[in-house]
């Protein structure tokens, strides 16, 4: 487009043109000299070529706002592809550092537990079930956060492409931004390496370890890192992130005195021992003089009677029984 436009504007040129002649002819007439200046009309510049170049300038302007527009393009889909991607790296990196390992450690806190007759294989099997869990959740984000990359860099090259493509064709500078800001380079975004100041087992805190392997009670030791808070002076105990507490809903409360309800109110069903029944079988003729008991579901206190009978023949058969 631009060389049409270069084209275009040398026809505004005149073209001058000087033409000298020199003739021998018979004595009789002499010899002839001619000379002559030639100019391409129109002579005047405002009637030459205006509109052959206003239409090339108009092309050329055409291509320079589609190239222009396929640029903000590529920026508008890689500012996105740069936002999903710091998306997905945040969550891998919340999976990978807090979601899975408070998994692990509750592995190990049920697994001890356990152990020690406190759990039960039910809350094991849970524990591996969400450390199962946490891990395929890790695998996920990790795979969402490699894929975004490649886009991403990609189209970042497209980008870095089209504004050297630009710069070339038409010496126009384009001030490009960086498409890359330090806190969305996956190099620079990367966790920085932890120092391990010891091994220990946090169902024994106080028991350290120079590298990993089992504690005194069999369970497998973890890493306390310099960076965690209070790592050197901290009591003894289990410490959990504030913002794993937050995602776990976990929460304290301060410790005070008080007396507990000393009654209870339940629903049950009260029934007799059957172990406590003894069968008497003294098959015999009688007569129910009077019935206690109205209706079925009347109340009956302990030890009241519930009908009075009149069975001459029980004599003998009481007698026996309590002998």
């Amino acid at each position: 487009a631009d060389a049409d436009v270069r084209v275009a504007d040398a026809g505004r040129r005149s073209d001058f043109g000087v033409n000298l002649a020199y003739q021998r002819r018979d004595p009789r007439f002499g010899d002839f000299i001619s000379a002559g200046v030639t100019v391409s009309l129109p002579f005047f510049t405002r009637n030459r070529q205006n509109a052959g170049i206003a239409a090339a300038q108009a092309s050329a302007g055409r291509v320079l706002a589609e190239r222009e527009a396929a640029r903000r393009t590529l920026a508008a889909d890689l500012d996105a592809d740069i936002a999903d991607h710091v998306m997905h790296h945040e969550q891998w990196m919340r999976a990978q550092g807090t979601l899975q390992p408070l998994a692990e450690q509750r592995v190990k806190l049920e697994t001890a537990s356990y152990g020690a007759g406190r759990a039960s294989l039910i809350d094991v099997a849970d524990a591996f079930a969400a450390l199962a869990d946490a891990t395929l959740t890790t695998v996920d984000r990790e795979a969402k956060r490699t894929a975004m990359s490649q886009v991403t860099i990609t189209r970042s090259r497209l980008l870095g492409a089209a504004a050297l493509l630009a710069l070339a064709a038409g010496g126009i500078g384009f001030t490009v931004a960086q498409p890359w800001e330090g806190s969305h380079d996956p190099e620079s975004a990367k966790p920085a390496a932890r120092k391990i100041l010891y091994w220990y087992d946090p169902m024994i805190p106080a028991e350290h370890h120079d590298g990993p392997g089992l504690s005194s009670m069999g369970m497998q030791t973890i890493p306390r890192y310099a960076d965690e808070a209070g790592a050197g002076s901290a009591a003894p105990g289990i410490s959990i992130d504030p913002s794993a507490s937050q995602a776990l809903g976990l929460r304290t409360v301060l410790v005070r005195r008080g007396a507990l309800a000393s009654s209870v109110t339940a629903t049950g069903t009260i029934d007799f021992n059957q172990r406590d029944i003894a069968v008497v079988q003294a098959r015999t003729g009688g007569f129910v003089q009077r019935v206690y008991a109205r209706a079925p579901g009347d109340i009956i206190g302990a030890g009241a009677p519930l009908a009075d009978l009149l069975v001459p023949e029980w004599g003998g058969a009481q007698a026996e029984f309590l002998a």
